[in-house]
């Protein structure tokens, strides 16, 4: 209402977020994260990087979600980069907007995580 802007070219919200690998198992991943990675065909003992990138439409929005895997000799992590947005946003509809688009990546998120993350995460901080 300040500045009179009628629409907004491109809204979005984006999530990275770094999630641990305790052993570099084709086991214990599949334990702790739904994953795209072919690990049946590719194995996470054998690999020395891991990446899956796609951008999908859903509705009206777009969503690109990256994999990434890092391992190291004991572990290592998984990279889970969330980027979802709309073009020519509408400045009225704004906040809806971005309320639906942490509602979906939330969403996703909790697709590819699995109960022994979402346990370390909560322990995670506590003194």
């Amino acid at each position: 209402k300040v500045t009179g802007i009628p629409i907004i070219n491109r809204v979005g919200l984006r999530y990275v977020d770094e999630c641990p690998m305790f052993e570099r198992t084709n086991e214990s991943f599949k334990s702790l994260y739904n994953t795209t990675f072919p690990i049946t065909r590719f194995a996470i003992q054998d690999a020395h990087e891991m990446f899956f990138n796609t951008l999908i439409k859903r509705g009206d929005y777009r969503l690109r979600y990256v994999e990434a895997l890092q391992p190291k000799e004991k572990g290592g992590k998984l990279t889970l980069d969330f980027d979802a947005y709309m073009t020519n946003v509408n400045a009225d509809d704004l906040l809806t907007v971005t309320d639906d688009l942490h509602d979906l990546i939330l969403a996703e998120y909790e697709k590819t995580i699995k109960n022994p993350i979402i346990e370390y995460m909560r322990k995670t901080g506590e003194a």
